[in-house]
């Protein structure tokens, strides 16, 4: 039986590893586990990288170094497909992915193109091997990976999942909406195709 212990976001600052006394009830878990998860929700660098114009809500980041504090706490694989993979650029998601790998922490959800961000993470533990696939719903405009094709290089970026909402109500009320509408504004509207 393989034991995976789950975390929400991570965002570490700073260094947590001399604090193992105060969090041994959270770290015993992890380092029990034989996988440590939880979502990377910030990038690993040292400002070497300017801010891009829009960010998952603000521009998060945090030393190189925790990534080895993550890896002391107990986690092993985490996921970068997230609303602030691309915070900083590409070349501070490059960065990510170096000190994660640095440590030894397996991750998914970003790379260099489109085939490298969709592309599993593998985890061998003892009680087999774990593979996780992140993508994202999240994600500013300039975020999702692209493919290479026909000379051109793949965007670096997350693998994102393009949605878009649309709402489908029965006829009659439909035509309700439709009155109302005309009622509010004088004018008739042309009703859309429905199928």
């Amino acid at each position: 039986m393989t034991v995976i212990a789950l975390a929400g976001d991570l965002l570490v600052t700073r260094g947590l590893s001399a604090h193992t006394g105060e969090l041994a009830p959270v770290t015993s878990c992890f380092r029990a586990a034989d996988c440590g998860f939880g979502n990377l929700e910030t990038l690993l660098h040292d400002f070497q990288f300017p801010p891009m114009p829009a960010s998952g809500g603000t521009w998060l980041r945090s030393p190189p170094a925790a990534a080895q504090e993550l890896k002391v706490l107990g986690f092993s694989l985490v996921s970068l497909a997230n609303n602030h993979a691309m915070d900083y650029g590409w070349g501070a998601l490059g960065a990510t992915m170096s000190a994660l790998d640095d440590a030894g922490i397996a991750h998914s959800g970003a790379g260099a193109d489109l085939g490298e961000a969709r592309a599993p993470a593998y985890l061998e533990t003892s009680g087999g091997r774990i593979a996780l696939v992140s993508v994202t719903t999240a994600y500013t405009p300039f975020q999702p990976a692209s493919a290479a094709g026909h000379g051109i290089p793949g965007r670096p970026g997350s693998f994102c999942i393009r949605s878009e909402v649309s709402h489908t109500v029965p006829g009659e009320d439909y035509a309700t909406l439709r009155r109302m509408q005309e009622a509010l504004t004088g004018r008739p509207r042309r009703a859309p195709a429905c199928s």
